[in-house]
């Protein structure tokens, strides 16, 4: 299992390299659960930190569920942090019924791997309706992470649905 922080400070990004973190995600605007970061920031994250980065794709915190409109903003996303050599991306979508979109999900991860990127699943996934419905269509998507608080507001609570999504995971 790989800690991963979120960042969204100069700040935040120095302090996961002096504790040699593994895993950063970068994002903004944490306080609406993240947002795809300005340009200027991904650039900065590249400079102070050196191990893996993955980048928030999420343009805004209405919901998760995304209009073609937004899908373009998304891929343009994907493309600008694609510049910056990020281990991977970050994103999720939802239909109205709090179901896995897999049209979204499919056109977002066919163009973040054309792009040599990981697709990491965010937390859009603990407002699914079925964990484990949910987690195996994440799982035969192709998604190569997926972050998780086990359906809970944080992991401590969510450590049932946590342990049985680990016996689900099998190979990944």
């Amino acid at each position: 299992m790989i800690i991963e922080v979120c960042v969204e400070s100069i700040r935040g990004i120095k302090a996961a390299q002096k504790f040699k973190l593994e895993r950063i995600e970068v994002c903004g605007d944490l306080y609406n659960d993240g947002l795809t970061p300005e340009i200027d920031f991904q650039k900065k994250a590249k400079k102070y930190f050196s191990n893996d980065r993955y980048i928030m794709i999420r343009p805004h915190y209405r919901s998760f569920i995304y209009n073609e409109t937004d899908i373009k903003v998304m891929k343009k996303s994907i493309l600008i942090a694609s510049k910056f050599n990020p281990k991977g991306v970050v994103f999720g979508s939802l239909n109205k019924s709090n179901q896995i979109d897999l049209r979204t999900n499919e056109i977002l991860i066919s163009y973040a791997k054309n792009l040599n990127l990981k697709c990491t699943f965010h937390r859009a996934f603990d407002i699914c309706n079925n964990p484990f419905k949910s987690f195996n269509i994440i799982k035969s998507m192709g998604f190569d992470c997926l972050l998780t608080s086990g359906h809970q507001k944080d992991a401590e609570k969510g450590i049932q649905i946590l342990k049985k999504l680990t016996e689900l995971k099998k190979d990944k």
